[in-house]
């Protein structure tokens, strides 16, 4: 079995390793969860609170092109002929497998549920929007636009776990930053998600309502580990029907991308 260059996962240690002292709970992941099995040729997307401050290295190998998409994120464009990739960091390395034969799914991603997720501890504290997708996803590209505020619009790496479920989290995460403030996802606002999936292509995500507020859920303290775990289907303490939900994604974000440029 062929292994991706050593010097990728060399460059991954400098480049995601944690200081102990500076960043021991700072959120860092890989979009694309250790097992999963991805194209010769695709993305790779990693969220790593300690950029800010420890920047990233210059990487090489199967590494073709690395962009810096915020303080928090990083893309890879990767092309490889091994069977195996490993992203290796000073905890957990990824080890994705390679298949050239991968396929996008033919279907387009659809959101299961959605709560309000609202906890607090002695370090830190989260209020956030918390989603599953119904299929595995390297990241998701945001469109958020609350009253009169301009649409913004960001880019945060998934988190799949096992059964293939999505989730993505939006406000101030537990010891990290706030992707959107929860002050307006309590005003509400309307939500579009775009899946990036681990070839890098493109399609909108379903099941999402025209306008989205946290005030009008239930809060609960099912975080992220529970909803990594929650088997497709199960509804949450707080959830509210998805199927009761489409509208036209599509024209919206036909008539939503012009408004910003």
């Amino acid at each position: 079995m062929k292994l991706a260059s050593v010097a990728v996962g060399v460059g991954l240690v400098a480049a995601l390793a944690a200081d102990a002292r500076a960043d021991c709970a700072h959120p860092r992941w890989v979009g694309t969860p250790t097992g999963a099995t991805i194209p010769a040729t695709g993305r790779l997307y990693v969220y790593d609170e300690g950029f800010a401050y420890r920047g990233e290295k210059t990487l090489g190998g199967p590494i073709v092109r690395q962009t810096r998409l915020s303080e928090t994120v990083l893309q890879l464009d990767y092309v490889t002929k091994a069977d195996e990739l490993e992203l290796a960091d000073d905890y957990e390395p990824t080890i994705l497998q390679v298949n050239p034969s991968w396929k996008a799914p033919t279907t387009a991603p659809r959101v299961i549920q959605y709560w309000h997720h609202k906890s607090e501890w002695a370090c830190s504290h989260s209020d956030s929007l918390m989603l599953q997708i119904d299929q595995p996803t390297a990241a998701f590209r945001v469109y958020w636009q609350s009253g009169d505020l301009p649409l913004r619009e960001l880019i945060v790496p998934a988190r799949t776990a096992e059964n293939n479920v999505s989730v993505l989290e939006l406000g101030k995460i537990d010891c990290g930053s706030t992707l959107i403030a929860p002050a307006e996802l309590a005003a509400g606002g309307t939500l579009l998600l775009v899946a990036i999936r681990y070839d890098g292509t493109e399609v909108a995500v379903a099941g999402l309502p025209q306008t989205i507020s946290t005030a009008r859920m239930p809060v609960s303290e099912d975080g992220l580990r529970r909803a990594i775990g929650y088997p497709a289907g199960m509804a949450p303490t707080a959830s509210l029907p998805p199927a009761d939900h489409d509208w036209p994604y599509h024209l919206f974000l036909l008539l939503l991308i012009p408004a910003a440029a």
